[in-house]
């Protein structure tokens, strides 16, 4: 094997170590406390979950509960759940870029049956399409799919769960939030800094590659 090509081969690898993939980032499951968050990744850190002010706690067991939703037909203020996403500010690093949310909601039997994702970052907004609930059930993965044109910022993230059309206010108008899924890229090196990066490993390679000529038994 000639060192240049295994220099070749220690560029490529420097580079293909810093290449951005969206994948699951962090999963809200509540485990033991509704204040449970994910781990922070690459610096990108998760806030607990929180209520809106018309909204009250529902308890609930390794899920995160509310309770008192709108009977309104139509999208209200204040009644909503919601965590924020607060990215790295590192400067040598890239944005922060979302791709998907995906949960699941216990709906009680007089819950909102209308749910709708938004998305606040700096002045921008992006809303879901409205979701369909089913009361009495477990509405497994849901999902608020944004791969075709993902979120890629600097700025807080706030995620907001917005529900409406509850049948009754005060008695089995709940609404448990469960294994929230946030897929996307967390902030890596800038290319610049990818580049010398791959730079740094070909010259070492290269250096290593010409010792190990000049100790070959020449023939």
């Amino acid at each position: 094997m000639s060192y240049r090509f295994l220099a070749l081969s220690c560029a490529v690898a420097a580079l293909t170590s810093f290449s951005a993939r969206a994948s699951v980032i962090a999963t809200y499951t509540f485990t033991g406390s509704e204040t449970a968050t994910p781990t922070a990744v690459n610096g990108v850190t998760f806030s607990t979950f929180s209520r809106g002010s018309d909204l009250s706690t529902h308890a609930a067991t390794d899920q995160f509960g509310a309770a008192n939703w709108t009977t309104a037909t139509t999208r209200q203020a204040n009644d909503y759940v919601q965590f924020t996403i607060t990215p790295n500010t590192n400067p040598n690093l890239s944005a922060f870029t979302l791709n998907k949310i995906t949960f699941d909601v216990a709906s009680g039997s007089k819950a909102p049956t209308s749910l709708q994702v938004e998305i606040i970052y700096g002045a921008n907004t992006a809303n879901s399409g409205i979701i369909t609930l089913t009361r009495s059930s477990v509405n497994n993965g849901l999902m608020f799919d944004l791969s075709s044109n993902p979120i890629s910022t600097t700025n807080v993230v706030t995620i907001r769960f917005h529900a409406w059309s509850a049948s009754n206010t005060g008695s089995g108008d709940t609404l448990d939030f469960d294994n929230v899924q946030i897929d996307g890229v967390a902030p890596v090196p800038e290319p610049h800094n990818v580049a010398l990066a791959a730079f740094l490993g070909l010259a070492c390679c290269v250096g290593a590659g010409r010792r190990l000529l000049r100790r070959m038994p020449r023939s």
